[in-house]
């Protein structure tokens, strides 16, 4: 059986080095905590990046998102996919989750539960530059 290790001190240092080739005043980390951490585990992976000054988590799916809020986490978290559903929809704009927009018919959607719902939300868009992958052609 193989095991993952990984050491703290290396990536604490790791993103110390990051840190330092980049204006942080002007620049954003956003770290990807998706597929449960990676494999590290997503609530001790997360609070760890938090710790080391990460201000954005990335997730994959409502699930993990949702972990992170019940796990008292306040950082800024943007969800990478789309959603279809909208009681997921709900349930990531009540917990002030950034969301993904690849298409003005999901753009409607989420503005419309927005209002109802009287909250305003983030938005990360999508945008085609030429790959075909999901995004709002221009």
């Amino acid at each position: 059986m193989k095991k993952l290790e990984i050491n703290q001190k290396d990536l604490k240092e790791n993103l110390e080095k990051i840190k330092n080739k980049i204006d942080i005043s002007k620049t954003e980390i956003i770290a990807i905590v998706k597929a449960n951490g990676m494999g590290l585990d997503l609530i001790k992976y997360s609070k760890f990046l938090i710790e080391n000054d990460i201000k954005t988590l990335a997730v994959a799916n409502t699930f993990e998102a949702i972990e992170l809020r019940k796990a008292q986490i306040t950082a800024n978290i943007i969800m990478l996919s789309e959603i279809y559903s909208e009681k997921e929809l709900e349930e990531l704009i009540e917990n002030d989750i950034i969301l993904t927009i690849g298409n003005l018919e999901e753009k409607n959607k989420i503005e419309e539960i927005a209002k109802k719902k009287e909250k305003v939300i983030q938005a990360h868009v999508k945008i085609d530059t030429g790959f075909g992958r999901y995004r709002i052609y221009i």
